[in-house]
């Protein structure tokens, strides 16, 4: 089996927290979450809880489009116990939160491997690129998040063979792309996509260790911050 997305749901509030409500959990799935501040502070998350108790360990720290422009971490929960999830994260202050919350199935207990990104502002229309990352598994589910502010109806295109899964208008004009593929060896990888105009971005990979076996579905997610 290999990783695969299965749901998001996107929040966006004026609070210091931010709650976003996952349906229908499969027991043993993972919960991805990133989220951020607009203008932030870089680590101004100070917890990811849910109701079912799960435990969420920060894997990514410090994500910054221009000196506190845009901040967000990314925070990993691994076989969770499932059903209606809601899913709190905890600001030390009152902030303009954002953010996506995503199920993936088919990943070993601890996958996360590696992480890399990029940042910029009054990009404009093109291609926006992470760095490269060199998995360390044969089998791994990329992970990717676009982030960028824009007016609305800016549309990200991923770049082959990364596959959109979900878009989410946040209430800032920002507006979150989760894109996935699978590998099956190791190698260098890196995440990217063309859109059409924006004034600041954030494209963030995320590597995930898979289960193996065929590929059943898009496994690799990318976040883009503009």
């Amino acid at each position: 089996m290999a990783g695969a997305w299965v749901q998001s749901v996107g929040f966006t509030g004026t609070s210091t927290t931010g709650v976003a409500t996952l349906l229908g959990v499969v027991t043993g799935d993972a919960i991805v979450v990133l989220a951020g501040s607009i203008p932030g502070t870089t680590d101004v998350i100070n917890a990811v809880t849910d109701s079912q108790g799960n435990t969420y360990t920060r894997i990514v720290t410090g994500l910054n489009v221009s000196s506190g422009l845009t901040d967000g971490d990314v925070w990993l929960a691994t076989n969770v116990t499932g059903g209606t999830v809601i899913v709190t994260v905890t600001y030390n202050s009152i902030v303009n939160t954002t953010g996506v919350v995503t199920e993936v199935s088919g990943l070993v207990a601890s996958p996360f491997d590696q992480t890399a990104n990029a940042s910029g502002l009054n990009f404009g229309s093109g291609t926006m690129t992470t760095g490269a990352v060199t998995t360390t598994s044969a089998n791994e589910y990329l992970m990717g998040f676009f982030w960028f502010s824009s007016t609305g109806g800016v549309v990200l295109t991923p770049t082959s063979p990364y596959v959109s899964e979900f878009n989410y208008h946040g209430g800032f004009g920002d507006q979150f792309y989760v894109m996935d593929q699978n590998v099956s060896s190791t190698g260098s990888y890196t995440a990217s996509g063309t859109q059409g105009g924006g004034t600041r971005y954030l494209v963030l990979l995320v590597t995930l260790e898979a289960t193996g076996g065929p590929v059943v579905a898009s496994a690799q997610t990318v976040f883009l911050i503009l």
